[in-house]
């Protein structure tokens, strides 16, 4: 089975290192990466094609649920999961 792959958009260190970990540690789960902004999200969204986006509802540089629905040239078919401390 391959791994779902994964990038985390979260702007608070301590909340994105546990995400992190929590994927790195979970079979079947691969972390592609970490994001702290929108705009760090979609430039590794042109390099990277994730299956799973885990998305903090606010972001220094708007709001991740917005975002999280908006269509994008690059788009792919995944899933969004959204989160608020």
């Amino acid at each position: 089975m391959k791994p779902i792959f994964t990038l985390v958009i979260e702007d608070d260190d301590r909340i994105g290192a546990i995400l992190a970990e929590l994927i790195s540690s979970t079979p079947g789960y691969s972390l592609l990466g970490r994001a702290e902004s929108l705009a760090q999200a979609d430039l590794m969204l042109r390099a990277t094609e994730p299956q799973l986006l885990v998305v903090d509802i606010s972001l220094p540089d708007g709001a991740g649920l917005g975002w999280g629905n908006q269509p994008r040239s690059h788009s792919r078919e995944g899933c969004v999961v959204m989160g608020t401390a």
